[in-house]
């Protein structure tokens, strides 16, 4: 793996600590200002400071562009639209699993959670939520995850062990190991959307549709 990656990856570690141990802390203590809003305010201040420095140590993939036996983007949506219903398929086979086999509640804790605290938010609050995760959120993980863990273990193992390793990864951050095979088949089918259309940013539309549509049922619950 090369060192820019590693920078990549080490950038987006440093946004998630910095988000809860920094940034937040002293929006709330220093400012007064709620604990959902500092948390909400510092993924977005992260999220875009973040991004910047991924994109400077992306730029030399950035000028390559897509590989030559990439699929052409035209040809790339209707991938979009399969791995987007292929993830609910395999969301809606996990939960059945996690009941009737594991007897757990397919609706995990954390998602409870979020979804109670979107009653809570202001209009403003809403919007940077949303937009926090469904375009920060995807484009962080499917660099991180797919780029460049799966890129990097595609090329020297094979895709179940390249696609199980960067889907594990993508579960890490979430903190919600109960869930895991959740995170797994998710990842499974964005590792499955990146190898047919050789387009990270097909796997990264495709991840922002899911969370919009998650993000949108949680709203109207």
């Amino acid at each position: 793996m090369s060192k820019r990656y590693w920078g990549v990856l080490m950038t987006y570690i440093c946004f998630v600590f910095s988000v809860l141990y920094v940034v937040a802390p002293i929006l709330i203590n220093g400012f007064g200002i709620p604990k959902e809003n500092a948390f909400l305010y510092g993924k977005l201040i992260g999220s875009i400071l973040t991004t910047i420095i991924i994109l400077f140590l992306l730029n030399p993939d950035i000028k390559k562009g897509v590989s030559k036996d990439a699929l052409p983007f035209k040809k790339s949506i209707k991938w979009i639209i399969i791995g987007f219903f292929m993830i609910i398929v395999a969301q809606i086979i996990v939960g059945l699993i996690e009941t009737y086999i594991f007897n757990t509640n397919p609706v995990s804790e954390r998602s409870q959670s979020k979804t109670d605290i979107l009653d809570t938010l202001s209009p403003i609050m809403l919007l940077i939520n949303l937009v926090t995760t469904i375009i920060f959120a995807p484009l962080f993980e499917e660099v991180m995850c797919r780029k460049i863990i799966f890129g990097t273990l595609y090329t020297k193992t094979n895709f179940f062990i390249a696609s199980l390793v960067s889907s594990i990864a993508f579960a890490v951050p979430h903190m919600d190991f109960k869930h895991l095979l959740s995170y797994i088949a998710t990842g499974f089918v964005l590792s499955f959307v990146y190898v047919k259309t050789k387009r990270i940013i097909v796997s990264i539309i495709t991840h922002s549709f899911v969370n919009a549509f998650v993000f949108l049922g949680a709203l109207l619950q």
